[in-house]
């Protein structure tokens, strides 16, 4: 069960990232018409800014991907053949895992870019002598604004993201696979008589691997079409 543990633990760590996605989201979506009406000449700084934390989503879900997307009998006449399909596929999907730090490095959104962006609006509110960020979108509440602050600090904070990011995922990832495979049998062998074991093993990373990929596609598609409604 420790691995188990790691596991879940690291995903946590990624899920609480996307949250921080989720909240600057969620204020994109409730003010970006308001902002688009009143302050158009910012609208591709919030776009952009957008644009960033949907790559990252997206390379947060084609990695997870990587774990969910596995099927293998555990019954009937072709259980004995299984291990070895299974081998098939664990040595292709270990080979993808292998690369995930770098394509996660290569696909993720740029923290910088996301400041960047940031920082623009930040300097309109102030030049229009807002006391807070959100009032550009309409939305009057220190609270949201707070949290909206706080979730853009975490966003583009480099260091952070790089590490939850590439080395939490990744990590996740390698333990995973390697689980299922010690679940097969001893090293050097797969015994058809553990397919049954490893299958569930495999099903528990699965549902933690699918939940954070679902929300990393949902909210994708919400900035996505926050993007296109600015544009």
């Amino acid at each position: 069960m420790g691995v188990i543990k790691d596991v879940a633990d690291a995903l946590k760590d990624v899920a609480e990232g996307i949250e921080h996605i989720r909240t600057v989201a969620k204020a994109v979506r409730d003010g970006k018409d308001y902002l688009k009406a009143a302050h158009p000449e910012v609208r591709q700084d919030l776009a952009g800014m957008c644009a960033e934390m949907r790559n990252t989503l997206t390379a947060v879900a084609a990695a997870s991907a990587i774990l969910t997307h596995f099927r293998f009998t555990v019954a009937g006449s072709v259980l004995a053949t299984e291990p070895g399909r299974f081998n098939d596929h664990l040595i292709a999907h270990k080979e993808r895992a292998a690369q995930v730090a770098t394509s996660l490095q290569a696909m993720r959104g740029h923290c910088h870019e996301i400041q960047r962006h940031a920082g623009r609006l930040k300097d309109k509110a102030r030049s229009l002598n807002m006391g807070r960020l959100l009032l550009l979108f309409g939305i009057d509440s220190a609270e949201r604004d707070r949290q909206v602050a706080e979730a853009l600090e975490q966003i583009y904070d480099d260091e952070m993201q790089g590490y939850f990011l590439v080395t939490k995922l990744s990590d996740a990832l390698r333990k995973s696979l390697d689980d299922v495979a010690k679940a097969l049998g001893p090293p050097g062998t797969m015994l058809p008589a553990n397919v049954p074991i490893a299958a569930a093993l495999l099903g528990e990373y699965a549902e933690a691997f699918n939940a954070l990929e679902t929300e990393s596609n949902y909210l994708a598609l919400d900035l996505q079409q926050s993007i296109d409604s600015l544009e």
